[in-house]
């Protein structure tokens, strides 16, 4: 690159395509001089399926994604529970959310992923169906709970809104919430 150039963000796009990155990039700095640095203008999230639920989750206390290996059960533990497996060494308690947020439970998800969290000192791993997405969502798209809800008995404490995803929306979770206040931490 010839000096004093500027390095081309994404080389092979179109022109009109450029006039995208443009008023995106300009949409963003907008928004910070409303007193917010861009970074605080998006959510970190991560999309994840369990059966047809779409759910949104903050990636703060996330990790990292991986893969589900055969769990070792183990006994006398309560129901949400999946059992622990090694994870680069270290002895990972693997916990099925779906109980609190009132989905089917029983069998293991068809899917075979784990989401890598941390809340506190305590690490432990999710069981997920499967991961979508992984986006940096504008906040001013976050919608309020629908109010059916409450009739579904998902503990809206759980729930902070809903994000629009294709043609879908995800219910962005406090997952840590979740966790902590379900007492889904192990002792």
């Amino acid at each position: 690159m010839p000096a004093g150039e500027l390095p081309v963000f994404c080389p092979e796009a179109t022109p009109e395509e450029r006039e995208v990155f443009v008023q995106r990039a300009n949409r963003y700095l907008k928004r910070g001089d409303r007193g917010e640095s861009a970074a605080d203008a998006l959510l970190q999230i991560a999309v994840v399926s369990f059966g047809k639920e779409l759910f949104a989750i903050h990636l703060g206390a996330v990790l990292e994604f991986g893969e589900l290996k055969t769990p070792t059960r183990v006994p006398c533990t309560p129901e949400h529970i999946v059992g622990c497996m090694n994870l680069r060494g270290e002895v990972l308690t693997l916990v099925d959310i779906r109980g609190a947020l009132n989905l089917p439970t029983g069998a293991r998800a068809r899917g075979n992923k784990v989401m890598l969290a941390r809340f506190g000192e305590v690490q432990l791993g999710v069981v997920l169906e499967d991961v979508l997405d992984i986006l940096a969502v504008p906040r001013s798209e976050l919608r309020a709970t629908p109010s059916a809800t409450h009739a579904r008995g998902t503990d809206r404490n759980f729930i902070e809104g809903v994000l629009p995803y294709g043609e879908r929306f995800a219910s962005l979770l406090d997952l840590e919430r979740l966790i902590t206040q379900s007492g889904m931490l192990p002792d």
